[in-house]
C-alpha cells in the first residue's frame, strides 16, 4: 500500500522520466536536422568556392556561382532560425512541466 508521499514521489519520477525521454527525442531530432539541413548548404558553398577558382576569368560564371552561394547561405540562415525556435520550444516544454 502506497502512502501519499510515495505516490507523489512516484508521479514526480514519472514526470521526470517523461521529460528525459522527450528531451532525448528532441536532441535526436536536432541532430537529424543539423545533419541534413546544414551539411548540404555547406557542401554546396565549398563546391562553389572550388568552381570560383576555376572560373575566375569568367565574370558571368562567377555571378551565377555567387547567386548559388547566396541561396545556400539563405538556407543556412533559415535553418539556424528554425533550430533556434526548436530549442526554444524544448525549453518552454520543460518550464511548463
Amino acid at each position: 500500500m502506497r502512502t501519499y508521499k510515495s505516490t507523489k514521489a512516484f508521479k514526480k519520477s514519472d514526470k521526470h522520466e517523461e521529460f528525459l525521454k522527450d528531451y532525448v527525442h528532441g536532441l535526436e531530432e536536432m541532430m537529424f536536422m543539423t545533419h541534413h539541413k546544414v551539411r548540404q548548404p555547406v557542401a554546396n558553398i565549398l563546391g562553389m568556392a572550388i568552381l570560383m577558382d576555376e572560373y575566375s576569368n569568367s565574370p558571368e560564371e562567377l555571378k551565377k556561382i555567387a547567386g548559388y552561394m547566396k541561396q545556400s547561405a539563405l538556407h543556412l540562415d533559415a535553418f539556424t532560425r528554425e533550430l533556434t525556435a526548436f530549442v526554444s520550444n524544448l525549453e518552454q516544454k520543460e518550464k511548463h512541466k
